[in-house]
C-alpha cells in the first residue's frame, strides 16, 4: 500500500506525462487549414445569406440544424484563416473541459481532483491515440460540429439531469429539468446517431426503473415523447431523405454490423494502450467504488446486464449506418463510435470492480504500486508502436512537417489573392501532415474539392499543375 506522499507523486507524474503526450495536438491546431468542405458551407452563406443557407441545407443535406448553423457562421466568412485556427483550438480545449467537467460532476465528493483529472486525461489520450482519423475528429470543422459537439452537449445534458434528480426544491427541479431539455434539443440538431442513442438510453432507463423501483418517471416519459417529435421533424426533412439508401436486407445489415462491432472492439483493445490505462486506473476506481454515495448506485448494476446493454449500444450505431447508407461507417463516424466505446469500457470497469469488491470481497489495496507500474509500462510500450497518432503528431511538430505545410498553404492563399486571372494554376503541396485533413487540391480542375475552393475564392478554376496526387508522409 502506498503512503499519501508517494501516491501524490505518482498521480502528478501521470498527469504531467499525459499532458505532454497530448499537447502537440493542441499546438498543431495553429498549423491546420480548412478543408474544401469547410469552405463550401461558408461559401453558401456568402452567396445566399445565413437564413437561406439553413433552408437549403434542410432541404438538401438534412435536419442537422445546429451543425448547419455552426458551419455557416464560422470565421471563414471573414476569410480569416488565423481565426479559423483559433476556433479549432478552442473547440479542442472546450471538448476536454466538458469531458473533465462531466467526470468531475459524476464523481463529485468521491474522488480527489487529481484522481478525476487522471480519468479524463486517460480518456482523451486513448481517444487521440486510437482515432481512425484525427483529422476528421479535431481538425475538420464539419466533423467537429456534427460529432464532437454532440458529445459535448450529451455530457452537459447528463450533468443537468443529475442536478435535476438531486435538486431539493420544486423550483430547482423545474429549472434543471428545463436546462436538460435545452441541451437535448440542441443535440437533436447534430447527428441522428446521438438522437437514437439518447432515445435508447431513456427506454433502457425507464425499463430499469420499472424493474427495480416499480414506478414510472413522468419526466422520462416526457423526454422520450419530445425526442420522438423532434426526430420525426429531422428524419422527414427532404435532405435526410436524399441521403438515405435502403438497399440491404435486414439480415445483411445485422451481419455487417456484428462484424464491424466485433472487429472494431478487437482492434481497440489489442492495438491501443487501453489495457495499460485500465490497469493503471484500477487503484483510482477502487477508491471510487468504496464510496456509499447514492450517485454511484448506477454502478451497482449486475455486470452481465451491463455488458448486454453496452453491446446493444455499440451495435446500434453501425446498424443505423448500414441501414441508412448501405456502407460501413466513415472514419469520422467510427471516431464517434470509438469514443462511446471508451466511455462504455470504463463504465463497465467500474461495474466489475464494484461487483468484485462487494460480492467477492476482493481488495486491491496491497497491490496499488504494481498496478501503476504495470499499467505505465504497457502505455509507454504502445508509444513505440509504428505510426500511432501520438507518435505521428509529435514527429510532425518536431521535424517541421506541420510548419512547412502551414507556410506552403499561406503561400498558396497569397497566390490566389494576388492573381488577376479567373484561373489559378498552383505548384501544389508535396506533403501534407497525416494529422490534418486528407482532402485538398487535386490536379483535375473539375474535381469537386477544387470546385469548392473556386467558389470560396471567387475564381473559375483553381488546380495543381505539378502533382496529380498529394502525398502523405
Amino acid at each position: 500500500m502506498l503512503n499519501k506522499k508517494s501516491e501524490y507523486i505518482i498521480h502528478k507524474s501521470i498527469i504531467v506525462f499525459i499532458i505532454l503526450m497530448v499537447l502537440p495536438f493542441f499546438v498543431l491546431c495553429f498549423f491546420n487549414h480548412p478543408c474544401p468542405e469547410d469552405l463550401s458551407f461558408t461559401e453558401y452563406t456568402h452567396r445566399i445569406g445565413f437564413l437561406n443557407t439553413q433552408i437549403y441545407m434542410y432541404n438538401d443535406i438534412g435536419g442537422r440544424f445546429l451543425t448547419c448553423a455552426l458551419l455557416s457562421i464560422n470565421p471563414l466568412i471573414f476569410h480569416s484563416i488565423p481565426a479559423f485556427k483559433l476556433l479549432i483550438f478552442l473547440f479542442m480545449i472546450f471538448f476536454f473541459f466538458v469531458l473533465h467537467f462531466f467526470i468531475n460532476q459524476l464523481f463529485s465528493g468521491v474522488l480527489l481532483l487529481r484522481e478525476k483529472l487522471i480519468i479524463s486525461l486517460s480518456i482523451l489520450f486513448l481517444y487521440l491515440y486510437g482515432m481512425p482519423s484525427v483529422s476528421e475528429g479535431f481538425y475538420y470543422l464539419a466533423g467537429i460540429t456534427t460529432y464532437n459537439v454532440s458529445i459535448i452537449l450529451l455530457f452537459l445534458a447528463i450533468v443537468f439531469y443529475k442536478w435535476h434528480i438531486e435538486a431539493k426544491t420544486k423550483k430547482s427541479k423545474m429549472f434543471f429539468g428545463a436546462c436538460t431539455m435545452i441541451w437535448i434539443s440542441a443535440i437533436m440538431g447534430t447527428t441522428e446517431l446521438m438522437i437514437a442513442l439518447i432515445f435508447l438510453s431513456i427506454l433502457i432507463f425507464i425499463t430499469l426503473k420499472i424493474y427495480f423501483e416499480k414506478k414510472l418517471s413522468p419526466v422520462l416519459v416526457f423526454f422520450i415523447l419530445f425526442l420522438a417529435a423532434v426526430f420525426y421533424f429531422i428524419i422527414l426533412s427532404p435532405g435526410s431523405d436524399k441521403r438515405q439508401n435502403y438497399s440491404d436486407s435486414i439480415f445483411d445489415i445485422i451481419y455487417s454490423s456484428l462484424i464491424f462491432t466485433f472487429e472494431s472492439m478487437y482492434f481497440w483493445v489489442i492495438n491501443t494502450p487501453l489495457i495499460g490505462f485500465t490497469i493503471m486506473l484500477i487503484p483510482v476506481l477502487f477508491i471510487l467504488t468504496g464510496s456509499k454515495k447514492s450517485v454511484l448506485k448506477i454502478f451497482t448494476i449486475n455486470p452481465v446486464i451491463s455488458f448486454i446493454i453496452s453491446f446493444i449500444y455499440l451495435l446500434t450505431m453501425p446498424v443505423l449506418i448500414y441501414w441508412s447508407t448501405s456502407d460501413s461507417p466513415y472514419a469520422r463516424i467510427t471516431n464517434f463510435i470509438y469514443f462511446l466505446f471508451l466511455i462504455i469500457w470504463f463504465f463497465n470497469l467500474i461495474v466489475v470492480i464494484f461487483y468484485l469488491r462487494e460480492k467477492i470481497k476482493i481488495n486491491f489495496t496491497n497491490y496499488v504500486k504494481y498496478f501503476y507500474i504495470t499499467g505505465s509500462i504497457v502505455v509507454v510500450l504502445f508509444l513505440f508502436k509504428e505510426n500511432n497518432n501520438i507518435l505521428v503528431a509529435h514527429t510532425e511538430l518536431i521535424d517541421g512537417t506541420a510548419i512547412e505545410y502551414d507556410s506552403k498553404m499561406n503561400d498558396m492563399y497569397r497566390q490566389i489573392y494576388e492573381s488577376k486571372s479567373d484561373t489559378c494554376v498552383l505548384d501544389g503541396i508535396e506533403k501534407i501532415p497525416k494529422t490534418f485533413i486528407e482532402v485538398q487540391f487535386a490536379s483535375d480542375p473539375y474535381e469537386i474539392y477544387n470546385y469548392w475552393y473556386t467558389r470560396y475564392f471567387h475564381k473559375k478554376r483553381i488546380y495543381f499543375q505539378k502533382y496529380s496526387k498529394t502525398t502523405f508522409e
